[in-house]
C-alpha cells in the first residue's frame, strides 16, 4: 500500500514539473524537477525527469548543468536516445570550455540509435551503403530532419577537434542525407574549410 501511495506521489510530482516544462516556465520547472529528485530519486520516471531538467537548463543557457542532466538521461531507460544525445552533444559544444570529443560521442550514439552503422574491424568508419539503405526506407522519412540535425552536430564536433580528413570523409558518406536539407549549406562550408586546412599541412 505505502509503495503505491509513494508511487502516485512521485508521479504527481513528476507531472507537476512536466506541466511547468510544457508551458516553457524553465526556472519553475527546474525547481520542481529538483524537488522531485529530492523526494523520489529512484522513481521509474527519473530518466525522463533528468531529460526534462536538462532541457530546462539548456533553455536557460546553463549548458554545463544541461550536459550533466542529459548525460544521466542518456544513461537511463525511458527518454528518446536520439533526442537526448542530440541535446547532450549540443550542450557539450556550447558549454565553457566546450568538450567536442564527448559531444562527438553523443552525436554518434544518436546516429546509431537512428539506425546508421559503422563498418570495419580496427578503424570503424561510417558506412555509405548503410546511409543509402537508411534513406531508402520510406518509414524513416520523417526522421530525416532529425538525422540531419544530429549529423551537423557530429560534423561540427569533428571540425572543432581539427580532424579535417574526417570532416571531409563524413560529409562524403552522409552526402545523401545532407543533399537538399536545411543543413546542406553548413556542411558545404565546413567541408570547404576542412579541405583548405588539410592542404596547408
Amino acid at each position: 500500500f505505502t509503495a503505491t501511495a509513494q508511487d502516485s506521489k512521485a508521479e504527481a510530482a513528476y507531472e507537476a514539473a512536466a506541466g511547468l516544462f510544457n508551458v516553457g516556465l524553465w526556472e519553475q520547472a527546474a525547481a520542481a524537477y529538483k524537488e522531485y529528485f529530492k523526494k523520489h530519486p529512484r522513481h521509474t520516471l527519473a530518466g525522463h525527469a533528468h531529460y526534462g531538467l536538462g532541457l530546462c537548463h539548456f533553455n536557460m543557457k546553463d549548458y554545463a548543468s544541461a550536459a550533466k542532466e542529459l548525460e544521466s538521461a542518456a544513461g537511463s531507460k525511458g527518454p528518446d536516445p536520439v533526442e537526448t544525445n542530440l541535446y547532450l552533444g549540443q550542450a557539450l559544444m556550447q558549454k565553457t570550455p566546450a568538450i567536442p570529443r564527448n559531444a562527438e560521442r553523443a552525436f554518434e550514439s544518436a546516429l546509431k540509435s537512428l539506425g546508421f552503422s559503422k563498418t570495419g574491424l580496427i578503424s570503424r568508419k561510417w558506412d555509405k551503403e548503410s546511409v543509402v539503405a537508411w534513406l531508402g526506407k520510406p518509414e524513416l522519412a520523417e526522421k530525416k530532419q532529425l538525422a540531419g540535425d544530429v549529423f551537423i552536430g557530429l560534423l561540427m564536433a569533428t571540425y572543432l577537434q581539427g580532424h579535417w580528413d574526417s570532416v571531409v570523409e563524413k560529409a562524403d558518406v552522409f552526402e545523401g542525407l545532407v543533399k537538399g536539407s536545411q543543413v546542406e549549406q553548413r556542411v558545404r562550408v565546413l567541408t570547404g574549410e576542412a579541405h583548405e586546412k588539410s592542404e596547408e599541412y
